[in-house]
């Protein structure tokens, strides 16, 4: 964005130059002022181009990163409010803005230090789950990581009440190795 600002600036005093001359040169009847007028618009009409040529090209870059989406490691620390440990390995990701609105999900596995950190950092409400009852929940969230012999029979079920009513829940497996997180 930075490097189109210098253009624009040049555009419009060029725009300017050449109608302040263009006036005076027609006012005066002096023919050198309306040349260099014409002068000032072919050089205003090489800095509009340019700077709509950056302008679409930056245009196109936000998009694409957009389209493209956030990496699990950006949507783990934003659900969950601090980056992956050294032992977390991200397996799947939604994002609320190219995936599923209004939704952020993570499938990780983990380890017993990273879950009792993750708990630390918030207060959470507990409780434990049978595997089935999320079951289409991890499913829609961990693609093909999800099964029942890593996650087990029963889950433990972690709930925060985040800001404006929005809700974070991990699941975690009891041997604490494997889990997943969903935001709404």
């Amino acid at each position: 964005m930075s490097t189109i600002i210098p253009w624009v600036v040049s555009s419009i005093i060029l725009l300017l130059l050449f109608g302040v001359l263009l006036l005076v040169g027609i006012v005066r009847k002096r023919v050198n002022l309306v040349i260099a007028a014409v002068g000032c618009f072919l050089l205003f009409m090489v800095s509009g181009a340019i700077t709509a040529y950056k302008t679409i090209r930056q245009t196109v870059k936000v998009a694409e990163e957009v389209a493209a989406g956030r990496p699990g490691e950006k949507i783990y620390e934003d659900i969950l409010g601090c980056k992956p440990g050294k032992c977390v390995k991200i397996y799947a990701s939604t994002d609320p803005i190219v995936d599923v609105p209004g939704q952020a999900s993570v499938c990780f596995s983990t380890c017993p230090e990273e879950v009792r950190h993750l708990l630390s950092l918030a207060s959470y409400e507990v409780a434990k789950r049978p595997t089935t009852e999320v079951a289409m929940e991890a499913e829609s969230c961990c693609d093909n990581y999800f099964s029942y012999a890593r996650f087990g029979d029963t889950l433990s079920e972690y709930i925060r009440t985040k800001e404006h009513g929005r809700t974070c829940t991990i699941w975690i497996s009891m041997d604490s190795l494997h889990a997943f997180t969903v935001a709404k």
